[in-house]
């Protein structure tokens, strides 16, 4: 790699023969130095020495080689700087993993079993799935108490799933609610509003917004009961023997 240097800024004398400095010569002027006697010989031979070093470049090793890196000095000289003893560069590529928040689906329902005449409720359950793409990663069943068997409790389905949804997931980007209770989906979406039956299903209702008011993206959608088979199926599985 060439040397530039500035001649303006170097100093020395271009009538100047240098020399080669023996160990003799190199010690008798040394004493001259200490001693205070400078001469145009001995300004001379400093010069050289100076421009000695500056044009030649001084390597370092590496993993991948010997390489000079030069700097700009102060007064003009292009220097060849090396990096510190032992100093390996990298230039391999890093991989950065970055973990998106999962969109969900929820799907819930409830089922109600009756006595023989077909109008007294004796068990009741409730079921969802939360998938993740096309993944269930959660399923749920379970019975209701048996004071609640009377109320179908379809809400109370989507209010369990909520619940799990603000409680396993630190960070969800979209919550897509699915169901077949067209009344629920109307009751619970807050842009299609429908009229609570009473003070349960309102706090239920409170429930499931509250559940679900950090998430950035919220839908509702009836679907027909055919594409809500899995979270049917839950729920009738959640009876007690």
């Amino acid at each position: 790699m060439p040397v530039e240097i500035d001649h303006e800024a170097a100093e020395f004398d271009t009538d100047a023969d240098p020399q080669p400095l023996d160990s003799h010569r190199a010690s008798t002027f040394a004493q001259r130095l200490r001693a205070g006697e400078p001469d145009d010989e001995l300004r001379s031979l400093a010069t050289t020495a100076r421009l000695s070093r500056a044009a030649t470049p001084q390597t370092t090793g590496t993993a991948s080689g010997s390489q000079a890196m030069p700097v700009r000095s102060s007064r003009g000289c292009a220097k060849p700087v090396p990096p510190a003893t032992g100093a390996f560069f990298s230039l391999r590529p890093q991989t950065v993993v970055v973990t998106l928040p999962p969109s969900l689906t929820v799907a819930f329902d409830a089922s109600v079993l009756y006595a023989a005449d077909n109008a007294t409720p004796v068990s009741g359950a409730i079921g969802f799935v939360i998938r993740e793409g096309r993944e269930p990663v959660v399923e749920r069943s379970r019975a209701v108490l048996q004071g609640d068997v009377a109320d179908e409790g379809v809400d109370r389905a989507l209010q369990a799933a909520s619940r799990v949804v603000a409680d396993r997931f630190d960070r969800v980007a979209s919550v897509h609610v699915r169901g077949d209770a067209d009344v629920v989906i109307q009751t619970v979406d807050p842009d299609h509003p429908a009229t609570p039956s009473g003070a349960v299903v309102r706090r239920r209702v409170t429930a499931i917004r509250d559940h679900l008011a950090d998430v950035p993206t919220v839908s509702y959608r009836a679907v027909d009961g055919g594409r809500n088979s899995r979270a049917h199926h839950l729920a009738r599985t959640g009876h007690r023997e």
